[in-house]
């Protein structure tokens, strides 16, 4: 039998609702709704990107400028990697957020300098999640293969 894992670290408000989704990649992408004062306030969000070991912080959705959204639900863009929220408002609506976008990770290579056969060689390698994009959760791991020593004749 498995083991639980909490998603969100909050203990102020209560969770209903919950949704799952998988993507492409094998993120799983958590969504609930949350009742503040004992009212349904809004969806929070969380990702794991190791198939559950770890978390991102969870974070509110925001609902086309009403502070309740009732009866969240979510469908998955694979093509784009983008999750839609979608419930009803205070009024009665049935609204649809901007998407919550997946990470979108980069990585950068640099070094200082010109290098000779046989000098050791130092290199930066910087791996960023770009601005806007989704959060991140667990470890992330780059791998990077020197490039072959140059032959001179």
């Amino acid at each position: 039998m498995g083991s639980y894992r909490r998603i969100s670290t909050s203990t102020a408000n209560q969770r209903y609702s919950p949704i799952v989704l998988l993507d492409a990649s094998e993120g799983l992408h958590f969504l609930w709704g949350e009742y503040v004062n004992g009212q349904p306030q809004q969806a929070s969000y969380s990702y794991s990107a190791d198939k559950g070991a770890s978390f991102s912080a969870s974070a509110s959705i925001p609902n086309s400028g009403s502070a309740t959204l009732y009866g969240p639900q979510a469908m998955m863009d694979q093509a784009h990697a983008l999750v839609y929220v979608f419930g009803t408002r205070d009024t009665g609506q049935m609204v649809m957020t901007k998407s919550v976008p997946a990470p979108v990770l980069q990585v950068t290579k640099s070094h200082s300098g010109n290098f000779t056969l046989g000098q050791l060689a130092a290199y930066n390698i910087d791996v960023y999640n770009v601005a806007e994009a989704g959060p991140t959760a667990g470890t992330v791991t780059v791998t990077e293969s020197a490039p072959p020593p140059c032959q001179h004749e």
